[in-house]
């Protein structure tokens, strides 16, 4: 199977646009109703799976990076289009305000989760200060991922994900080569 990877170089947890950031990897790549999985995967039948990862939890700058399993025979530069597609609907602000909202609600519901162990707790506690950030970055997470708006997530959308700021990674099994 080969695979597309669109790496975005976005900064770190203490930029304060790391809710925003947080806000649009969960409406590009989570879950099913994501706009990459419907697009990619039931639209144009183009990928096996879809998926957006934000790497914001570190000292230097972090990556937002879109990934796509492809569907044997699919080009991987077609993949890749499909991809930068969606990215430029972000950047437009083409995404609904329930989709916004339930992102907010699941970027908090996963925080949240994360908070019944005790070792993710205790991670997150280290990290935080390590970064120099503090442990109390924790007791404000939900509320500001709750205020996060429409325009804050066009607006580092545009900032970020940029082809000046992107890495773009494709596999292809030995065998295709």
């Amino acid at each position: 199977m080969s695979f597309v990877m669109l790496a975005f170089h976005v900064p770190s947890i203490d930029s304060g646009e790391e809710y925003a950031l947080a806000v649009l990897t969960n409406i590009l790549g989570e879950g099913k109703s994501s706009h990459l999985y419907q697009r990619l995967v039931y639209e144009e039948k183009a990928a096996v799976f879809t998926s957006a990862h934000y790497q914001g939890m570190a000292k230097d700058p972090g990556l937002l990076y879109l990934y796509a399993g492809l569907v044997p025979g699919r080009s991987p530069k077609d993949v890749e289009v499909l991809l930068r597609e969606e990215v430029a609907k972000m950047k437009r602000g083409e995404f609904t305000d329930r989709e916004l909202e339930k992102a907010k609600n699941q970027v908090k519901a996963a925080f949240i989760y994360g908070l019944d162990s005790n070792f993710y707790r205790a991670m997150n506690i280290g990290k935080l200060e390590v970064l120099g950030v503090g442990w109390e970055y924790m007791q404000t997470y939900v509320e500001r991922i709750g205020v996060v708006t429409r325009d804050d997530v066009v607006r580092v959308a545009k900032k970020y994900l940029k082809d000046t700021n992107l890495t773009v990674g494709i596999l292809v099994p030995e065998r295709n080569l």
